[in-house]
């Protein structure tokens, strides 16, 4: 299973972070885009569930590095290649 948490540092940092948990088989597709005037990035995973319905999940990221996106993009790639 693939789990992604997103909260932001600032306000939310007493809060429980959320997260969506599902199993690498539903991963379609993912992308990550700049937020305009803030340092937050947006990653938007596709995903497909076992009836055929597909949706879009949004979470926001504050503060990542290229670094950590050429690595999650490593992973979710590799995850998307075995799916297909």
């Amino acid at each position: 299973n693939c789990k992604i948490s997103s909260y932001r540092v600032l306000l939310d940092f007493f809060k429980e972070k959320d997260f969506v948990d599902i199993p690498h088989s539903m991963l379609r597709d993912y992308s990550f885009f700049d937020r305009p005037l803030t340092f937050n990035k947006t990653l938007m995973l596709k995903i497909e569930t076992q009836s055929g319905k597909r949706l879009s999940k949004r979470f926001n990221i504050t503060l990542i590095s290229e670094n950590e996106i050429e690595r999650i993009s490593k992973v979710f790639d590799r995850i998307i290649v075995k799916n297909n």
